[in-house]
């Protein structure tokens, strides 16, 4: 949830939530991805969904927006 370092993650363009989790369990809301690059904090962008499931969330990941732009997870 916040601006990750380029090159971490096996990727140049590391992806970070930027956003606020549901707080209610069973809610769903849309966010954004953001993806670092060498001194950007936020390059590109693209919107997922993240669904709280009382225990854990669920992210509804759709592809990045541009090649060596990878999720990570931390």
């Amino acid at each position: 949830t916040g601006a990750a370092e380029p090159f971490r993650c096996g990727t140049q363009g590391v992806g970070w939530f930027k956003g606020v989790y549901p707080s209610a369990a069973g809610a769903t809301i849309e966010g954004t991805v953001c993806y670092s690059w060498p001194g950007k904090s936020c390059q590109w962008s693209n919107t997922i969904w993240v669904t709280n499931c009382k225990e854990y969330y669920v992210f509804a990941l759709l592809a990045p927006p541009a090649c060596r732009l990878r999720y990570c997870t931390a």
